[in-house]
């Protein structure tokens, strides 16, 4: 690196200098030096800001470009650093803006979560623009909750690339734009995971997602048995057909239900999809006649919070009767499942 050699004049303790409130009331500052009134404080201050100045472009000079900036250049010269110091900047800005943020996509890998390289390698982080290790970075579970929701963060320890899984959640950095640890512009945001027991990441698809590259990510439950309800209002028919997820608040969920639904008597049945015990209004009568099996398809689509949720089926009949939503692998019958899809 070049050395810069142009150095602020009076800017040393004790230093006779005027304070800044007198020089901007100074008289002589707005009428220049007069006739026997030569002040070695006015003088002073005025020389420590020219040189304030000047040091900082020749420090930018010396920064951007390989020759020593001396008091004995040429006009040329100095025209001649700023135009190579500019260039530098300028090429490494271009640079920086091919190799990109958010080079990268989160999610699970063995009993880990894993930030990995994706059309490049970059990843702002702290303003710095950092590289992914082609292995990747991990984040193990350990000693975290179990059934939580968390955020995953990346940050640097000196040169190594380091995930948190934190509850604090992020916002968007007012001095790069980058999506970063709400209070803590060290951390840049790069995906939601959440938990299945204490110390374990959950296995299932969509409760784990990437702040980055985002992609449709979906799954799904059936029931296992015939289940039913005699309830006239809507009910959860089972806990056995919830589809865990996460998801990010600008996103829409989708939530299909699909399957097959038998009266045992003369009256209608009804099915809804309801996420955290909520329906969502897509109710459909699905059958009206006795021990007669209808097809049913119910599809939603909603954004939700940045939390854990789960979806589910509800149900119900129209008079004192059963409906039950069928579970059978034999065709034409339509096994009832739910099946969820987020983007993450």
């Amino acid at each position: 690196m070049a050395l810069n050699k142009i150095l602020k004049f009076a800017a040393g303790i004790g230093a006779l200098v005027q304070s800044q409130a007198a020089y901007d009331v100074d008289t002589q500052r707005t009428q220049g030096n007069q006739p026997g009134l030569a002040r070695a404080s006015f003088v002073n201050k005025t020389l420590l800001q020219l040189s304030a100045v000047a040091a900082g472009v020749a420090q930018f000079l010396a920064d951007n470009q390989a020759t020593d900036v001396e008091d004995d250049l040429t006009p040329a010269e100095v025209s001649n650093m700023m135009g190579q110091a500019v260039v530098a900047v300028a090429e490494e800005t271009i640079a920086l803006a091919q190799l990109g943020h958010g080079k990268c996509y989160f999610d699970k890998s063995g009993a880990n979560l894993v930030l990995t390289p994706l059309n490049g390698n970059g990843l702002i982080i702290d303003g710095v623009y950092q590289t992914i290790p082609s292995g990747g970075v991990a984040c193990a579970p350990t000693g975290l909750a179990a059934s939580t929701f968390y955020f995953i963060f990346a940050y640097m320890v000196g040169s190594t690339m380091m995930l948190e899984a934190s509850t604090t959640g992020h916002s968007t950095s007012a001095t790069t734009g980058v999506e970063i640890k709400t209070g803590d512009a060290t951390r840049t945001l790069v995906g939601f995971g959440i938990t299945a027991g204490a110390a374990t990441w959950s296995s299932v698809a969509t409760q784990v997602g990437s702040w980055f590259n985002r992609r449709k990510k979906t799954a799904s439950s059936k029931f296992s048995a015939n289940r039913s309800t005699s309830s006239t209002t809507y009910v959860e028919v089972s806990t056995e057909i919830r589809v865990l997820f996460g998801t990010w608040a600008t996103e829409a969920v989708e939530v299909i239900l699909t399957g097959t639904n038998r009266m045992l008597s003369a009256a209608s049945g009804y099915t809804d999809s309801a996420v955290d015990g909520v329906g969502q209004e897509v109710g459909i009568t699905t059958n009206s006649l006795g021990n007669v099996n209808f097809p049913f398809a119910t599809y939603a689509a909603a954004k939700f919070t940045e939390a854990s949720h789960y979806a589910t089926l509800f149900g119900r009949t129209d008079a004192a009767a059963t409906t039950q939503w069928i579970m059978s692998n034999t065709a034409p019958i339509i096994n009832t499942q739910c099946v969820v899809t987020i983007m993450g």
